[in-house]
C-alpha cells in the first residue's frame, strides 16, 4: 500500500486536497462488505463533521490508515460489530476512530505494540524483524499518522472491556481561500520540510464520479450525524475504483503487452492473504491476464479450500504474516500431506534476505514482494506453463 522505502528514507510526500469525508467513508467501507457480510458482522460509520466544513489532506493516505484499522479490526472479530466514527476536535484537527468487538489484546500484546510503534527502524532488515505478529501495515500506517498531523500525534489505541479502539489525528492543511477547489498542496517530509501550493492541472472529479455505496442514510437533525451501513450486496464497481488508485503507473503501462504475452495456458490459482487490499489488487493484475483467482483470508481457510478443490489450482499465492495459521505453516502442512503436486509463490512486503531463504528452505517455490511487480510475476507465471 505504501512504498515503505520511502518513509526509511525520509524522503514521504503528502497530496493536499479538498476532501469529501463521507465519500471517503463510503469507498473504504464498500472494500469490507463481502468479508463482514460471510462473518455476519456489523459494519456501521459515524460522519460528526459538518457539511460547510472544508477538510484539506491527503485522502489517499487517509485510506490506507483506514483500510489497516477496518481489515485488522475484522480480521480479530468474530461476532459483533466494527464501527467508524470522524469528529472535529480542537485546534482544526479531525480524528479518525475504528472500535471493534473483536477478542482484543493482551497486555503483553499491549505493550509490545506501543513498543514497535515508539521504534524508528533505519531498514527493510530491522523493519521485516520487529514488525512479525502486528505487520509492515501498522508500523507503516503510525508512520502515515505522524505525517498527517505535522508528526505531533501517533496512531494510538485502547483496550476495551470488549475489543480495542484505534484512532488516528489529521491536521486540517486550510490552504488560502481563492486557492480552493483548484490547488493540489504537495507537502514532502524530510529533513528540510516543506510545502508547496501550486494550481492543479488535475482537477479532483475522478473521485466525485465513483459509483456511491448503495447504503441506508439517516440525518439526525439535531447532532447533525450522517450514520451509514453496509448493505450486503458487493459493490465491485466501486471496490475496483478504489483499488485501483493503488495500482503502480508503471504497471498500468505494461498492462497491454502483458495481456498478450506469453500467458496463454488457461491457470486457475488461490490467494491466501488476510488484508483484502491485497487479494483484491493481485486479483485485478491476474484477471488482466485471463487467469482465473479464488481466494481465502488465512492459512485455516487454505487448508480446507485446498482439501476441498486441489485439482482446480496451479497454484498458491501466499502471504507469511496472518492470524489464526501464518503462511509457513500452512506452507509445511500443504508439503507435508501433497508433497510438490501444488506450487506455492511466498507473496510478501517482507524483503530481507533470510525471510526468503526461509521460504525457499520450508518448500516454497518462488517470491514475490508487494507491491506485486507485473514483470516478476510474469516470470513466475511463464514457469507454470513449461
Amino acid at each position: 500500500m505504501v512504498d515503505y522505502n520511502d518513509i526509511l528514507g525520509g524522503q514521504f510526500q503528502l497530496q493536499l486536497e479538498e476532501l469529501d469525508i463521507q465519500t471517503i467513508l463510503e469507498q473504504v467501507t464498500t472494500l469490507f462488505q463481502e468479508q463482514c457480510r460471510q462473518k455476519d458482522l456489523r459494519l456501521d460509520f459515524e460522519n460528526h463533521i459538518p457539511e460547510s466544513w472544508q477538510i484539506i489532506s491527503d485522502q489517499r493516505r487517509i485510506k490506507q490508515i483506514l483500510i489497516h484499522l477496518i481489515s485488522n479490526a475484522q480480521k480479530f472479530t468474530l461476532d459483533g460489530s466494527i464501527q467508524i466514527k470522524v469528529l472535529g476536535v480542537k485546534n482544526g484537527l479531525i480524528q479518525f476512530q475504528v472500535t471493534d468487538t473483536g477478542i482484543g489484546m493482551e497486555k503483553i500484546e499491549e505493550e509490545n505494540l506501543r513498543n514497535m510503534l515508539d521504534q524508528d527502524y533505519k531498514d527493510e532488515h530491522q523493519l521485516s524483524q520487529n514488525t512479525a505478529g502486528f505487520g509492515l501495515g501498522c508500523y507503516l500506517a503510525n508512520k502515515i499518522c505522524l505525517h498527517l498531523s505535522n508528526k505531533e500525534f501517533k496512531l494510538e489505541f485502547k483496550r476495551n472491556e470488549v475489543g480495542t479502539t484505534f484512532w488516528f489525528l489529521v491536521q486540517n492543511n486550510v490552504l488560502p481561500t481563492q486557492s480552493i477547489g483548484k490547488t493540489l498542496g504537495i507537502r514532502q517530509i524530510n529533513k528540510h520540510s516543506y510545502i508547496d501550493q501550486k494550481q492543479a492541472q488535475i482537477e479532483r472529479t475522478v473521485g466525485k464520479k465513483l459509483s456511491r455505496v448503495a447504503s441506508k442514510i439517516s440525518l439526525n437533525s439535531k447532532s447533525r450525524i450522517l450514520s451509514f451501513r453496509c448493505l450486503i450486496d458487493p459493490v465491485k464497481q466501486n471496490t475496483e475504483s478504489v483499488i485501483n488508485e493503488e495500482v503502480n503507473s508503471t504497471e498500468r503501462k505494461l498492462q497491454t503487452c502483458i495481456m498478450n504475452r506469453n500467458i496463454k495456458k488457461q491457470m486457475k490459482f488461490l490467494i491466501v492473504d488476510d488484508e483484502i487490499i491485497n487479494i483484491i489488487s493481485l486479483q485485478l493484475i491476474l484477471k488482466r491476464m485471463n487467469i482465473e483467482v479464488d481466494y481465502v483470508f488465512n492459512g485455516l481457510e487454505c487448508l480446507r479450500k485446498i482439501e476441498q478443490k486441489r485439482d482446480m489450482y496451479q497454484g498458491i499465492f501466499m502471504d507469511i504474516n496472518m492470524p489464526l495459521m501464518n503462511g509457513y505453516e500452512t506452507t509445511q502442512h500443504l508439503i507435508s500431506r501433497y508433497g510438490n503436486q501444488i506450487k506455492i509463490i511466498a507473496c510478501t512486503a517482507y524483503t530481507d534476505s533470510e525471510t526468503k531463504q526461509h521460504c525457499y528452505d520450508i518448500g516454497m517455490s518462488y517470491f514475490l514482494n508487494k507491491p506485486v511487480n507485473i514483470l516478476e510475476l510474469q516470470k513466475i507465471l511463464i514457469q507454470f506453463q513449461q
